[in-house]
């Protein structure tokens, strides 16, 4: 048995059925069926991918760029020293320490930073519509799905009541798990948003900020690095983002067109 139901906005909907009448081939006939169910369900964006063999992957070679926090092999920056242990390069023992502490020590090097992806969604704030709020997660839908077709893996942030959520996408259905998430929680508030934005967002080469508010206070939070973007939903965003932003993007929130043609500019430009 199959029921219809449609919905004006994407999200969680719950469903409580009260009463069952089954009838017989006739309509004439109906008996009652006890019992009381609650069930939910989400409505996700459409999303499709604007990968057009344009986008390439990123680097995964070293590069020049090092985490000063974490062991790795990046040369010349050294990190530490350690006793020797099987399995160490004899080309890293430091001979001279070695000879003073009269024990074999080997050098440690700094990690690469690796140049990855990531979006950024502030998923809320002041003027945010529902209108606007549908078109800011089939943005996301769609640049994420694009990024992976791509072979991009990425990571996608958002805040939930003030606080980080960082998920790591590298497969299709870590999407759907990644939007229902997502959907699962309410729309943050403006100064949920701008805790959210002191913290320590993911490190990223290439960064893309979605967002529908028009609260200044929130876009002057908003960090944008040299080669970040911003993808916004609405007519008028705040001078605060779109005067600082490298990259812009705007989308009308009342209307039904794809976000293709705005997230493939603006990969174009930024994912090379």
């Amino acid at each position: 048995m199959s029921c219809p139901i449609q919905s004006p906005h994407i999200g969680m909907i719950d469903i409580t059925i009260w009463r069952i009448w089954v009838y017989d081939l006739t309509g004439l006939i109906a008996v009652p069926l006890k019992g009381r169910g609650t069930t939910a369900f989400y409505t996700l964006p459409e999303g499709e991918s604007v990968w057009d063999g344009a986008i390439v992957p990123q680097e995964t070679e070293d590069n020049e760029e090092t985490d000063p926090s974490r062991p790795g092999n990046s040369r010349p920056e050294l990190f530490g020293v350690h006793e020797y242990i099987s399995g160490d390069s004899i080309r890293d023992i430091h001979w001279k320490l070695s000879a003073r502490l009269d024990k074999m020590m080997v050098r440690e090097y700094v990690r690469p930073i690796h140049h990855d992806v990531s979006l950024l969604l502030l998923n809320g704030g002041g003027g945010i519509s529902p209108m606007a709020a549908d078109k800011l997660m089939d943005v996301l839908f769609t640049l994420s799905l694009s990024l992976l077709q791509s072979n991009i893996s990425h990571t996608l942030c958002w805040c939930e009541a003030g606080q980080m959520t960082v998920m790591r996408i590298q497969e299709e259905n870590e999407i759907f798990l990644a939007v229902k998430r997502i959907l699962s929680v309410r729309l943050c508030t403006s100064l949920e948003l701008i805790e959210f934005l002191s913290g320590t967002l993911p490190l990223s080469s290439f960064q893309v900020v979605l967002a529908a508010t028009t609260d200044e206070r929130v876009g002057d939070s908003v960090r944008f690095k040299e080669r970040d973007a911003l993808l916004f939903v609405g007519e008028t965003a705040p001078d605060s983002l779109f005067g600082r932003a490298p990259a812009v993007q705007a989308l009308s929130e009342d209307k039904a067109e794809s976000p293709k043609e705005a997230i493939a500019a603006l990969l174009y430009q930024g994912v090379h």
